[in-house]
């Protein structure tokens, strides 16, 4: 194969699709770049087993002659950013790959292409319509509940991804680690019905990766990102997800609503009072008087009282994770929050004023104090 390029068209589609080869690949061979050149066009394709990356780059000039290759990512990809002509020449025969650019040469050993493994880069038969933009909200504020570490990671692997699921026609998309929940929902009625789970690092290279519109493929094995040059495929989570409905409080009669920021300001200054590491906020809301308060005995204690707070039912208090408020409050758009329980010791509900239908928060409060 053989073929001249702009450097710089070269270098963007290397960066990219390096994003999912591994430092310590599981096969050797998934060290690599796999350059596949055809008479209008250049395929660059990356793996690491699990996630693939593939970006296909038009070319009306500049291949004379087609073939393909497997070169290791690292050094390819440190040439490239390192040259500084404007166009590089990439030839590659025998498995010896001569990479020329202004008056820099360089030498590459190459795998030959049989040793790569077989991927299956076909596109899944279901397609998920929405716009880039309410996935990309959906994915940011589900990810934050995400189990990324510890036991709850290990005892319930599932936890560590994404669930998204369809029903008659409603999408929802969930991130949990069993102590808190962020569900977002909208509508697409031609979706079929299914219930699938993304790994959290997949969830993260779509963001990082795709700003203009997507198209979302998947089945029951995994899920597939496409735009006209772009493809980045991730194998699904095994496992049942849990039934997050059950979670959500069926009827609340405690509700109060008040200013976000004068509750998230709140608990952030008393972010420092920490028992074992961890900030236990008591939030109480009173006819007469709401507060927030935390304290320890090794530091000491705050309170603060609250202004704002409408109660809309009798008084009620509880005590939660201070983090864990603080992350719901930071995914809510709205200037004022609504926070509903059944009761004292229940899960309670946090979502926007104006954000009901879309976005909620589940936190199961702190027994102890």
């Amino acid at each position: 194969m053989k073929f001249n390029i702009e450097t710089k068209t070269l270098l963007n589609a290397v960066n990219n699709v390096s994003k999912v080869i591994d430092k310590v690949s599981p096969l050797p061979a998934l060290a690599n770049l796999k350059i596949c050149v055809e008479e209008k066009s250049i395929v660059i394709t990356g793996s690491n087993g699990t996630a693939s990356m593939q970006q296909t780059l038009e070319m009306e000039t500049g291949v004379e002659e087609s073939g393909q290759c497997l070169v290791d990512a690292k050094y390819f990809s440190e040439i490239i950013r390192k040259v500084s002509g404007q166009t590089v020449e990439v030839d590659c025969t025998d498995n010896l790959m001569h990479i020329r650019c202004g008056k820099a040469k360089f030498k590459l050993t190459c795998t030959d292409v049989s040793e790569y493994p077989g991927i299956d880069l076909e596109t899944p038969e279901n397609r998920l319509n929405c716009p880039m933009e309410t996935l990309r909200i959906a994915f940011e504020k589900a990810l934050v509940c995400v189990a990324s570490n510890g036991k709850e990671a290990q005892r319930r692997p599932v936890l560590t991804g994404v669930n998204l699921s369809v029903d008659d026609g409603q999408v929802t998309i969930v991130g949990s680690d069993s102590y808190r929940m962020n569900r977002y929902a909208f509508i697409d009625m031609d979706c079929k019905d299914t219930s699938i789970t993304i790994p959290r690092q997949s969830c993260v290279e779509f963001l990082k990766t795709f700003n203009d519109d997507v198209s979302v493929f998947y089945d029951e094995k995994k899920i597939q990102f496409k735009t006209n040059d772009m493809m980045y495929q991730s194998q699904l989570l095994n496992g049942t997800y849990p039934d997050v409905s059950r979670i959500i409080p069926k009827s609340c009669l405690y509700h109060v609503e008040m200013d976000k920021n004068e509750l998230l300001e709140a608990i952030k200054r008393c972010d420092f009072v920490k028992s074992d590491g961890k900030q236990i906020v008591h939030l109480s809301f009173g006819a007469e008087e709401s507060h927030v308060d935390s304290k320890s005995e090794m530091i000491g204690e705050t309170y603060e009282e609250l202004e704002t707070v409408e109660l809309m039912s009798d008084p009620i208090e509880f005590n939660l994770n201070g983090k864990y408020l603080r992350d719901a409050l930071d995914v809510i758009n709205s200037e004022k929050v609504q926070i509903t329980t059944p009761g004292i010791g229940k899960s309670l509900i946090v979502r926007g004023s104006c954000d009901v239908l879309k976005l909620m928060s589940v936190l199961v409060p702190v027994k102890t104090y």
